[in-house]
């Protein structure tokens, strides 16, 4: 009977002990990175073809991808910047590798627009090309340029 009292006693003590529990949290956090570094100034370009700016390096690891714009100072046009309200000018197409089509104006597109080749999840480098067909004869006497924004920013 002893022992019978015992385990109730023991069995009554187990059953209104309160339980203790916590918890731990574990996490990683990534900070969201979006850059582009454009090429460098090349110290000039072909007026009448083809000339290789360098590469440009783009990152942004947005899971909702991002948004590319290319803006020109001057729409697009290699402007005279020695002669004044006379300057001429000769427009241009900008080419990046691996994106479609070429750039004649100032545009933006989404990640989507690159289909597989959006993951920028790392830095990305592409060639960038300009194609001037400039002058048929010869040209002015001038420093021609142009200024390009390259812009990316998280959707």
């Amino acid at each position: 009977m002893k022992k019978l009292a015992l385990a109730a006693v023991a069995a009554a003590t187990m059953i209104s002990t309160p339980a203790f529990a916590d918890t731990t949290v574990i996490y990683a956090n990534v900070p969201l990175v979006c850059n582009v570094d454009g090429p460098e100034s090349n110290g000039g370009v072909n007026l009448n073809g083809t000339t290789a700016l360098g590469d440009i390096t783009a990152q942004c690891n947005n899971a909702a991808g991002f948004t590319f714009s290319i803006t020109s100072l001057n729409g697009f046009k290699l402007k005279d910047q020695d002669n004044g309200a006379n300057a001429t000018t000769y427009a241009y197409s900008l080419a990046i590798a691996g994106v479609p089509g070429s750039f004649t104006s100032n545009q933006s597109f989404n990640s989507n627009a690159l289909g597989a080749n959006a993951a920028l999840i790392t830095p990305q480098s592409a060639a960038v090309s300009v194609t001037t067909s400039g002058p048929t004869g010869a040209a002015y006497a001038g420093t021609y340029q142009d200024t390009i924004t390259w812009t990316i920013s998280a959707n």
